[in-house]
C-alpha cells in the first residue's frame, strides 16, 4: 500500500509539473497546427463565414501553378543553409576562443561574452532597423568620409547583395546564443581527457578534430536543429528590410504566407503553404537528429 501511495504522489507531483508546459503546447501550438490543417483542404479567405471543401486543391495549385511559392523555398532554402554554416562556424570560433586560457581574467571573459550575447536580446524589427540604417547611411557617409569605393553598392537593389543584407542581420542578431551553447558544451569536456590528449600529442586542429568536436555534439545538435527552423522561419527582418524584394529575390516561404493569407485573403491557399513549410521543416529535423544521434559520444 505505501508503495502504491508513493507511486500515485509522484505521479500527481509529475504531472503538476508537466500540465502548464502541456496546456500551452497545446493551445499555442497544437490546436493552430490542427485549425492550420483543416483550413489548408477549404477556401476560406479569413473573414467570411462561410468557407468550402476543396480537398487537396490548394495542394495541387502551389506546386502546378504557384511559381512565386517555388521560388521563395528555394530562397528560403539558401538563405537557411548559408546561415546554418555561417553562424555555427563563427560561434563555435568564438566560443572557443572565449572558452580557452588565451583570455587570462574571467571578468574580461563574462564582458567579452556579454558583448557578443547583447545583440540577441535586441527585437528582430530593431535589429532590422539598424542594419537598413546602417547599409543606407552609414557605409555611404564611409564612402564619402573615407573613400571606402567597395561599400559603394546599392545593397537593397540587386537581388544577391539584398539576401547578403539579410543574412548579415541574421548572424549578428543570433550568433551570441549559438555561442552560449558552444561554451556550455565545451565546459562540460572532462580536463582529463584533453591533458591525455595532449600528452599523446594532438594539438591545434588535431585536438579540435578528434577530441572537441566530437563531446560536443550535443551542443552541435541543438544548434543545428535551432538554427534551420530559424532559418526557415526568417520573416521579421526580411519583412522590414527587404519586404521581399528587389523582384521577390528575398521572399522567403514565411512572408510569402503571410502575403497569401492576409494581403490577397486566401487563408485556405496561406495554410496549405505553411503545412507544407511544416513538414519540410519535421523531415529536415528529423534526418538531422538521425545523423547526429550515432555520433554522440558518450563521455
Amino acid at each position: 500500500m505505501y508503495n502504491n501511495s508513493k507511486k500515485i504522489r509522484n505521479s500527481i507531483s509529475f504531472y503538476q509539473f508537466v500540465l502548464p508546459a502541456l496546456l500551452a503546447y497545446t493551445l499555442f501550438f497544437l490546436i493552430p497546427l490542427i485549425g492550420g490543417l483543416i483550413f489548408s483542404f477549404t477556401d476560406w479567405n479569413g473573414i467570411s463565414k462561410e468557407l468550402n471543401f476543396v480537398g487537396l486543391k490548394n495542394y495541387i495549385s502551389i506546386f502546378t501553378e504557384d511559381s512565386r511559392f517555388v521560388s521563395s523555398l528555394m530562397t528560403t532554402l539558401k538563405l537557411t543553409i548559408s546561415f546554418v554554416i555561417i553562424v555555427n562556424v563563427l560561434a563555435l570560433f568564438v566560443a572557443i576562443l572565449l572558452d580557452t586560457d588565451l583570455i587570462k581574467s574571467k571578468k574580461r571573459k563574462h564582458f567579452y561574452r556579454g558583448i557578443v550575447f547583447v545583440p540577441h536580446s535586441i527585437s528582430l524589427i530593431i535589429v532590422a532597423f539598424i542594419w537598413q540604417f546602417t547599409f543606407t547611411k552609414v557605409y555611404s557617409n564611409l564612402v564619402n568620409e573615407l573613400g571606402l569605393t567597395f561599400l559603394d553598392i546599392s545593397w537593397f537593389q540587386n537581388g544577391s547583395t539584398a539576401l547578403v543584407t539579410v543574412l548579415i542581420a541574421m548572424i549578428w542578431q543570433s550568433i551570441g546564443y549559438y555561442m552560449v551553447v558552444y561554451i556550455a558544451g565545451l565546459q562540460t569536456i572532462d580536463p582529463n581527457l584533453v591533458e591525455a590528449a595532449e600528452l599523446d600529442g594532438a594539438t591545434g586542429i588535431k585536438k579540435l578534430v578528434y577530441l572537441t568536436l566530437p563531446l560536443i555534439v550535443p551542443s552541435m545538435v541543438v544548434n543545428l536543429f535551432v538554427s534551420i527552423t530559424t532559418g526557415f522561419k526568417s520573416f521579421d527582418i526580411v519583412f522590414q528590410m527587404t519586404l521581399g524584394g528587389p523582384n521577390n529575390a528575398t521572399n522567403v516561404v514565411a512572408l510569402n504566407i503571410y502575403q497569401e493569407a492576409f494581403l490577397t485573403q486566401k487563408l485556405g491557399y496561406g495554410s496549405a503553404k505553411a503545412i507544407i513549410l511544416c513538414i519540410v521543416v519535421i523531415i529536415l529535423t528529423y534526418f538531422q537528429l538521425k545523423f547526429f544521434k550515432s555520433r554522440e559520444v558518450e563521455m
